[in-house]
């Protein structure tokens, strides 16, 4: 069982967090927030039973996430939203159970 889990805060600006995970029962968590911009999340995961959340809020701006997952079981979470604008989510899923949720709002364009 494989745990990633990045935190940028406080006027995160062009960063980037890169997690690639093989294996069953993985989990990714990054948050980049307050004063979010500019930003990279990209995730790859392959296996059983993977999941991964990714969080860029508060004045969320030309931020990106990319997730890639393998597998059965998978969830994908993307949140950009307070004051989200210029921002791109990109999702590719396959397998089985998988399940897919974004939210960019408040402003996105």
């Amino acid at each position: 069982a494989n745990t990633a889990t990045v935190t940028q805060q406080n006027g995160a600006t062009s960063n980037t967090a890169t997690v690639g995970q093989t294996g069953n029962a993985n989990m990714a968590d990054v948050k980049q927030q307050f004063g979010s911009q500019n930003n990279a999340v990209m995730l790859t995961q392959n296996g059983d039973n993977n999941s991964i959340l990714a969080n860029q809020s508060s004045t969320s701006n030309d931020n990106r996430a990319i997730v890639s997952q393998g597998g059965q079981s998978n969830t994908a979470v993307i949140d950009q939203q307070f004051g989200a604008q210029s921002n791109t989510a990109v999702v590719g899923q396959s397998g089985i159970g998988n399940s897919f949720s974004v939210t960019q709002s408040s402003g996105t364009l």
